[in-house]
């Protein structure tokens, strides 16, 4: 009844607004079948359903409880984990490969769910032109994705690297 699964980081949000309507639905429905039950009960002279008031709001409680434990277990999709170092040091295989890749200042690669981000800084050449090192970011970028099919984006800062 309850059953949403987080597909992708990016319907997070309306999972959580989903969740969110399905709690104020059933706790609408459950209050008001226990003060409709409380009403009866009273109008019939049932001393057992007067309690419909007090066993709704307990029904209620342990179906947020549930929803917040489902919701609590599928956010940990969102968090990022740490690649591994062999994977690390593929990548950083792969960049130094590019001969116009004087020196990696910095590489950070995240894992969101089911693929990665990569952000690095390298150092190229101060003489390279703008276009020069925009076709090179290219390049890496491409080859990353080439070798690693899970990395989603690259993102690539360019340093001018002066030769002392």
């Amino acid at each position: 009844m309850f059953q949403l699964k987080l597909e992708s980081e990016k319907n997070a949000l309306s999972v959580a607004i989903a969740y969110d309507h399905k709690v104020d639905i059933v706790a609408s429905i459950a209050a008001a079948g226990g003060v409709i039950l409380s009403i009866i009960g009273d109008k019939l002279n049932i001393h057992v359903l007067l309690y419909g008031d007090n066993i709704a709001s307990i029904i209620v409680a342990i179906l947020i409880f549930k929803i917040a434990f489902e919701m609590l277990k599928d956010s940990f999709v969102l968090l990022e984990r740490n690649i591994d170092s062999e994977i690390m040091k593929d990548y950083r295989r792969i960049i130094s490969s590019f001969p116009d890749v004087k020196r990696i200042d910095r590489i950070r690669a995240r894992e969101h769910d089911h693929y990665v981000l990569v952000t690095l800084q390298i150092s190229i050449d101060h003489e390279k032109t703008i276009k020069e090192g925009h076709n090179l970011t290219r390049e890496i970028k491409h080859e990353l994705m080439k070798k690693h099919d899970n990395i989603e984006e690259v993102l690539i800062h360019l340093n001018p690297y002066y030769q002392n």
